[in-house]
């Protein structure tokens, strides 16, 4: 009862491993490393297109009315397609207004909460947008003094950021279900064997020197002798002079040797 017991808890280990390994692999690795990328990639692009950012800025016109800012704008979504909203955030008296490349939305505020997930990173090159909107990087748009003027934001959507890491949840939890459940039946059948056989060498290894007294004085075979568990075919072998004949003939054989006496 206690072998399967610890059967059935080293199969649920097995299986509850699987699932913490690939969710703390997943938490620690892929998700960091899907974000760190799509991030390299809208600054790749963010800083290409500043300059015309910061003339677009400053007079709160569409991009595509300024040289060259059409072709910046299918640039930018050829490179990450994923790119849902431009937009230029630049002070105002009553705090940020939004510049859309479609078109002029003026005095709509910065949102609070995308005020409150701004995370500035080591090199204060740009801030990290997190909100219900979508997610994705802001750029400070530098002037002629090179006094910031306004913040260049590369937004994405969530949803679509968010469908490859849900896939591979989805693998990972299928990986460590499958991995924990073939580790939990490879366990089951292969450990009472195991058991077994070492329940079988421990009968061997329980044929003692009392056994083999009682089996010389009868002259009987070992494996006739009670308590003898286990293969005893090589024992046999190895202990049939002691087995074949009783103690005392094989005193006085001995003794004979001892004695130089055929």
């Amino acid at each position: 009862m206690r072998l399967w017991l610890a059967i059935v808890l080293i199969a649920v280990g097995v299986l509850v491993g699987g699932l913490a390994g690939g969710a703390v692999f997943n938490s620690l690795f892929f998700h960091r490393f899907l974000v760190n990328t799509h991030d390299e990639r809208l600054l790749s692009v963010a800083f290409d297109v500043r300059d015309v950012f910061a003339r677009a800025a400053g007079l709160g016109l569409p991009l595509a009315q300024f040289d060259g800012g059409e072709q910046v704008l299918a640039e930018a979504r050829h490179f990450d397609p994923l790119i849902t909203e431009i937009l230029v955030f630049h002070p105002t008296p009553g705090g940020f207004a939004t510049l859309a490349l479609g078109g002029v939305q003026a005095g709509r505020p910065l949102p609070v909460n995308w005020a409150a997930a701004l995370r500035r990173d080591a090199s204060a090159r740009h801030w990290q947008v997190d909100g219900p909107e979508g997610f994705g990087v802001l750029v400070p748009v530098n002037g002629t003094f090179g006094t910031t003027i306004g913040l260049l934001a590369f937004l994405q959507d969530r949803k679509v950021v968010a469908e490859p890491l849900w896939r591979f949840d989805r693998f990972v939890a299928v990986v460590a279900l499958g991995g924990g459940a073939a580790g939990a039946l490879v366990l089951l059948l292969l450990l009472p064997w195991v058991v077994r056989r070492n329940l079988s060498r421990l009968g061997t290894w329980a044929i003692t020197a009392e056994h083999l007294t009682v089996a010389a004085q009868g002259g009987a075979p070992l494996s006739s002798v009670p308590m003898s568990r286990g293969p005893v075919a090589s024992a046999d072998d190895i202990v049939g002079l002691v087995v074949a004949q009783p103690l005392a003939d094989l005193r006085d054989e001995l003794a004979a040797r001892v004695k130089g006496t055929p």
